[in-house]
């Protein structure tokens, strides 16, 4: 991001200086805030840059320890893209990061959820956005879920995902907008 030549897309004074955590709720935690890391999400979703979701997975695994949450066997998920961003991009951002995430702690990674929204939430208000949640539970819901997305913006589709999944559920996201 600083432009200081490394081996990997990122160097590591920037992956530290991006890392600021933040708590939104109860159990919603961030890694860092937008303006940090709007370049890398940006260049992560629009401009293929995949492997960025190992460096994200990474933070999120850092934020997970540093939380010092109860040791309990989870299952990971994650948000869902709709159909049309699933198609833009070819990636559903959040299953890419959670991989990583899942794997660092030898969890198990679920698709729990199907995002039956019509319209992308990039093209949304945030009040559209608290009102188009539409997602479909497609798996039993086992006990305890870790649950990831990339972004949080108006907090809606996480919201939404953990009160439908109705169990033990920390949400984990790599950036909070406000």
């Amino acid at each position: 991001m600083c432009g200081k030549p490394t081996t990997k897309r990122i160097c590591t004074k920037c992956i530290n200086d991006m890392y600021e955590p933040v708590r939104s709720s109860n159990n919603i935690y961030h890694c860092t805030h937008y303006y940090k890391s709007s370049k890398m999400i940006k260049m992560y979703k629009y401009a293929s840059h995949p492997s960025f979701s190992k460096i994200m997975g990474e933070m999120l695994c850092k934020l997970f320890i540093d939380l010092k949450i109860p040791e309990e066997v989870y299952t990971v998920t994650f948000i869902p893209s709709n159909k049309k961003s699933y198609y833009e991009k070819g990636f559903i951002p959040a299953k890419e990061i959670a991989k990583h995430f899942a794997k660092y702690f030898d969890f198990e990674l679920k698709e729990l959820l199907i995002n039956k929204s019509k319209k992308r939430h990039a093209e949304m208000t945030q009040n559209e956005r608290l009102n188009s949640v539409n997602f479909e539970i497609i798996k039993k819901v086992p006990k305890n879920i870790i649950i990831i997305d990339d972004v949080y913006t108006s907090g809606a589709s996480m919201n939404t995902a953990i009160e439908l999944l109705n169990t033990n559920t920390i949400g984990l996201t790599f950036a909070k907008t406000r």
